[in-house]
């Protein structure tokens, strides 16, 4: 499996943005494990998968926009893993509270603190 630096329960999905290779959580961490409340972009390469991450970012405005400038999705885990033995390819899977769980096929992933 995949390890995230930072840990992802109970933390915040504010914006998301989306192109045809690339697919970017807006996450404010959750203060009970890191109190200085930092903010992390993560994204992930995703090929072939922008369909896909396409209908859960609508679903999921549609479950938790309510005219906020942020989005406000609590996230349950994330959990990323090798797809097989020496392959590039990675298995994501995003569980939110409120939704079906986002699975889909990635070859990069990148945590950056902004």
């Amino acid at each position: 499996m995949q390890i995230l630096k930072y840990n992802y329960h109970d933390a915040v999905i504010e914006k998301v943005e989306l192109t045809e290779t690339v697919f970017s959580l807006y996450i404010g961490l959750y203060s009970i494990f890191y109190p200085a409340k930092p903010k992390i972009k993560l994204q992930f390469s995703i090929g072939t998968h922008c369909n896909r991450c396409n209908k859960w970012v609508i679903e999921l405005i549609s479950e938790v926009d309510d005219g906020e400038d942020e989005l406000g999705a609590r996230i349950n885990n994330i959990s990323i893993q090798t797809e097989n033995y020496g392959s590039a390819n990675m298995l994501c899977k995003i569980d939110c509270e409120y939704m079906n769980t986002l699975k889909f096929k990635i070859t990069a992933v990148k945590e950056t603190e902004i």
